[in-house]
């Protein structure tokens, strides 16, 4: 039998690129990359060039394309709330066995249970005609767009505070069956394959919990900005510090999933 011809350095990164981008998440992910990058390269445009210049022009229309790959996203959430109402039936959120891990699995789902249909109601008034959107709604109440935005994220905080706790409390396992099983491979007569294994295994496992922290911490100062009445009018947050910081986050959540990815290709 003739051996095949070796792949080429285009065609295995075409293999790649589809595997990786087979997934919804990753999808997301990637948009997510696109959407906060073309927001960086539009804000910094804006900073530096006069009213009216040919670069003022080029970051009105980076900004556009930014809300629109903003949008895009808010149609893919609308696939999250089976998903959350799954995990909330089941416990498939939940890490670890004690009830404290149990609640913090129940919490994060049911969070994200709240958390979904109120963006799905304000992306739906957002879309609206203008003319509709005058006539139907006011700056005031809890009923406009913005308010049940923000409604959302406050349940989208609580979230985020409990998967901070699930993680920190997965790392500190971590750290501490890292630490004995370095202590058992002293104790024994000579190193193993498998104990090298072992702590690759571990370094993985910490790093992927180390960057999932990041993500969280990362997201939760914009997310209680946005949880805040007028937060479009008068926000917190100013819009470089808060979209910069989602800007970081964007790029660690890619790092985090090609780490992934490249795991179990191995």
């Amino acid at each position: 039998m003739s051996q095949q011809p070796p792949q080429s350095l285009i065609d295995a990164f075409l293999q790649h690129y589809s595997k990786f981008f087979a997934s919804g998440s990753h999808q997301d992910k990637g948009l997510k990359v696109l959407q906060w990058t073309l927001w960086l390269f539009a804000y910094r445009l804006q900073q530096t060039s006069a009213a009216g210049s040919s670069s003022h022009t080029v970051s009105k229309a980076l900004r556009k394309l930014y809300n629109e790959v903003t949008f895009t996203r808010y149609l893919l959430r609308f696939y999250g709330l089976p998903d959350a109402l799954l995990a909330f039936r089941t416990g498939g959120w939940t890490v670890g066995s004690s009830k404290f891990a149990k609640f913090l699995g129940s919490l994060m789902a049911l969070c994200m249970v709240g958390y979904y249909p109120l963006e799905h109601v304000a992306y739906v008034k957002w879309m609206l005609p203008p003319s509709l959107q005058s006539s139907s709604s006011s700056r005031k109440g809890w009923h406009t767009a913005e308010s049940l935005s923000a409604y959302s994220c406050r349940f989208w905080l609580v979230y985020l505070i409990a998967e901070s706790t699930q993680t920190s409390l997965s790392l500190w396992r971590l750290y501490r069956e890292q630490e004995q099983a370095i202590k058992d491979n002293h104790q024994s007569e000579e190193a193993s394959d498998n104990n090298n294994n072992e702590q690759d295994d571990f370094s993985v496992a910490i790093r992927s919990h180390q960057l999932q922290l990041a993500r969280s911490l990362l997201f939760t100062l914009p997310c209680y900005s946005w949880s805040l009445p007028n937060w479009d009018t008068q926000p917190w947050l100013p819009e470089g510090t808060c979209h910069g910081l989602l800007w970081i986050e964007s790029v660690v959540s890619m790092v985090q999933a090609i780490r992934s990815y490249r795991i179990r290709q191995q």
